[in-house]
């Protein structure tokens, strides 16, 4: 599959999730414009073998063995670089019947090195946010209503979501660890073991596994929603930053060595909304927006690539 310009599409991707697999391959997914991948500088459209026709995905992630993890519409896509599996959420959920089909949005996957999947879901016909788990096969099992639009298990097996952290123990999911204000938006753990969370409106949590440090108003996150986290080859943790008034202060940030620092301005970042931020084996960071663009950062100088001339 190639790239060609031609006409158009409509509309522009909304990138919503990222993720660098192990073959140093960038991949996109978009809400409203399928998927994505990045080979050099150049992105194109790939379409799921069998499921051509899905277009929404909404997160993303590597498990253990590097095999790629999507999740969509009512359903995840696991891909070990062979064969694309296919776990329906229509076929098995807890025993309901396919015939009781629901509307479910993936919006958060974890897998860990326990194995199990853990997905945030949104039930639109519910109305309502769910823990969904699965062992890997086509079995899933319905956990509880939940605020868990965004999961995230790190490798001590802390399930962070809603407002802070959790574990299985005895099949039962337990709280264990609340951050002092907010509700968790993206999560992950760094090089060092520590996680970060960040949260709509309440600025940055980094939790050292005992206690939290709070990045908030005086570090510039007035009225900021922390939308996703990222750490580069180098062990900055950038972020990317919409406004809860839609308005002002959109773009990236960055923290390195004790300092967050602000790409905020037209002239620091060229994408506006930032929805995912990955980085390549060259040291490039990537940041996706919902506006059908692509911006590569070098370290000195941002580039734009638009895909909205891009064709399958």
């Amino acid at each position: 599959m190639s790239s060609t310009y031609g006409q158009q599409i409509e509309p522009l991707p909304n990138f919503t999730c990222s993720v660098l697999d192990d073959a140093g391959m960038l991949w996109f997914g978009s809400s409203n414009d399928g998927l994505w991948k990045l080979e050099g500088n150049t992105p194109f459209r790939y379409g799921i073998p069998g499921h051509e026709s899905a277009f929404e995905f909404y997160s993303m992630t590597l498990d253990r063995q590097g095999n790629l993890w999507v999740g969509s519409r009512d359903c995840v896509f696991e891909f070990d670089y062979n064969a694309w599996k296919f776990i329906d959420l229509n076929e098995q959920f807890g025993g309901v019947a396919s015939a009781n089909k629901r509307n479910r949005l993936v919006h958060g996957i974890s897998v860990n090195h326990l194995g199990h999947v853990l997905m945030g879901v949104e039930d639109l016909t519910l109305g309502q946010s769910l823990l969904m788990r699965s062992s890997g096969e086509s079995n899933v099992d319905f956990i509880k209503p939940f605020d868990a639009n965004e999961v995230f298990e790190d490798l001590s097996a802390h399930i962070w979501m809603a407002g802070g952290a959790y574990r299985m123990e005895e099949g039962r999911l337990v709280h264990r660890v609340s951050i002092p204000s907010g509700s968790i938006q993206c999560a992950i753990e760094d090089s060092r073991g520590e996680v970060w969370v960040g949260t709509e409106g309440e600025g940055v949590y980094r939790f050292d596994g005992e206690s939290f440090r709070h990045y908030g108003i005086d570090h510039g996150f007035e009225h900021l929603s922390v939308t996703c986290l990222h750490e580069d080859e180098k062990g900055r943790i950038w972020m990317g930053t919409k406004s809860l008034d839609g308005l002002v202060n959109k773009g990236v940030s960055y923290f390195e060595m004790g300092t967050f620092h602000h790409l905020q301005a037209a002239h620091d970042c060229p994408v506006r909304s930032v929805n995912a931020i990955a980085s390549d084996k060259r040291g490039n960071v990537w940041f996706a927006g919902d506006a059908g663009e692509l911006v590569r950062f070098n370290g000195r100088n941002f580039s734009v690539i638009n895909v909205s001339g891009m064709q399958d």
